[in-house]
């Protein structure tokens, strides 16, 4: 998965079962790494957790230990050059999903 900037001078991609997403400018310049481990597993931890208090909180409360957290799909915005809309998914038969919307350093993705 990849997708230019509005600026159509940087791309940012993911790889299948990466939870990280890097930036790269068109010359092959490496110009960062987002690491998005972490971010799913805080929202659907939470969710599960309401979710079993609301049921009257018995038994063991729900985990999401072995998960794997990755990018499942990434969109960069038309207009603004450094916004990329992520969504993420863990785990594998009923994925838990999310979407992220990523503001970069706006000064990382400027024309020199």
């Amino acid at each position: 998965r990849s997708m230019y900037f509005a600026g159509g001078r940087h791309f940012v991609t993911a790889a299948t079962n990466e939870s990280h997403l890097r930036v790269l400018s068109t010359e092959g310049e490496n110009v960062g790494k987002v690491d998005m481990r972490g971010v799913i597993r805080t929202w659907q931890e939470r969710s599960s957790l309401a979710s079993w208090l609301a049921r009257g909180g018995t038994g063991v409360p729900p985990t999401t230990e072995g998960e794997i957290e990755y990018v499942q799909s990434l969109r960069t915005h038309p207009t603004r050059n450094n916004c990329v809309g992520v969504l993420m998914a863990m785990g594998e038969q009923e994925p838990f999903r999310g979407i992220a919307l990523v503001h970069l350093d706006a000064h990382s993705l400027e024309e020199e």
